[in-house]
């Protein structure tokens, strides 16, 4: 299980609410990225892992109006992943740059 250091979390989630309003949502811990923590947690790294969504927001709001959420977004995992490329790599690239001037400064 991936738990984030708790300070670098609180300084990047609220940076993110401030700068992605509403789209900033707090998920609750899972075990996806077991590995990842691992890396970190070896050399006493402080850390925080997010997700971003790339999924088409008309796909998503589709299949949530249908319940199939599960079974109609894919992941990242799957061979038929399929992000709507252009806003996933802004918002991407909008994370990684405001979380690391966050913890920068």
């Amino acid at each position: 299980m991936a738990y984030n250091t708790p300070a670098v979390m609180e300084a990047v989630q609220k940076a993110f609410k401030i700068h992605f309003n509403h789209n900033a949502i707090k998920r609750e811990p899972d075990s996806s990225v077991e590995d990842f923590s691992v890396l970190a947690t070896a050399k006493k790294i402080p850390y925080a892992y997010w997700n971003i969504g790339g999924t088409d927001p008309d796909e998503w709001d589709d299949a949530d109006l249908k319940g199939q959420l599960d079974s109609l977004i894919t992941d990242n995992h799957s061979p038929f992943f399929a992000p709507k490329l252009h806003s996933a790599l802004i918002v991407g690239t909008d994370a990684l740059t405001l979380a690391a001037l966050t913890l920068l400064t």
